[in-house]
């Protein structure tokens, strides 16, 4: 991913699945920011992916990570709460 974006900075996966499997990596891999990326907006363009709670809550812990980012990281985990409660969309 980090050699594709020398290249390609705007690049985003085209599956949901890879966008939340990258987020869970770059966030061990101590690249917050990356990983932030990768979530926002997942909910918009996936709807109906069945793990978009869970991306959030990566989400919200990798904005934990970043200076100044606490308020957002609540605002994400209120999100991410909601998805988990809602039906998957199909």
């Amino acid at each position: 991913m980090l050699r594709i974006l020398h290249f390609a900075p705007d690049y985003l996966p085209a599956s949901a699945e890879v966008r939340f499997k990258l987020a869970g990596i770059l966030l061990k891999q101590g690249k917050p920011a990356l990983s932030v990326r990768l979530i926002n907006r997942l909910h918009r363009d996936y709807p109906g992916f069945e793990h978009l709670s869970e991306a959030y809550f990566i989400m919200a812990d990798a904005l934990d990570e970043l200076p100044e980012k606490q308020v957002q990281a609540e605002k994400c985990r209120l999100l991410a709460n909601k998805l988990k409660t809602r039906p998957v969309a199909t």
